[in-house]
């Protein structure tokens, strides 16, 4: 395998890094760098059901991962299925409860909904 397939990530050639991290997950199945590059190169082609079928994956193998919930509730806030972004999201919160970025996700699909008030204090979270 060549290396620089891989660099092709770095290099925002999606689907040549798609195809090379795909290739390393037979090999290594299990491998949380190309599940996360594999559901990471679906999501930024906007293959969503793709991406979620792969963030899936990867909590069920790393169950206490908050980047994953908060990558999974993402790319079903993409999808407009709102109800289960909130849920990956939240999950994601309470892993990881610093992380200001997970917040404004969540934060943002609660506003989605309609949940003003939910979303201005998850906002207010220290």
């Amino acid at each position: 395998m060549d290396f620089s397939e891989g660099c092709s990530f770095l290099a925002g050639d999606y689907d040549r890094a798609l195809a090379f991290f795909e290739k390393d997950l037979l090999a290594h199945p299990a491998s949380y760098g190309s599940l996360f590059h594999v559901g990471y190169c679906h999501s930024i082609l906007g293959r969503w059901s793709k991406a979620i079928e792969v963030y899936l994956r990867l909590i069920v193998l790393y169950p206490d991962d908050a980047h994953a919930y908060d990558l999974l509730g993402s790319a079903y806030q993409k999808q407009g299925n709102l109800q289960e972004a909130a849920g990956y999201l939240e999950k994601a919160c309470r892993l990881r409860p610093e992380d200001a970025l997970t917040k404004c996700n969540l934060g943002m699909v609660l506003r989605e909904m309609g949940r003003f008030d939910e979303a201005a204090a998850v906002g207010q979270q220290t």
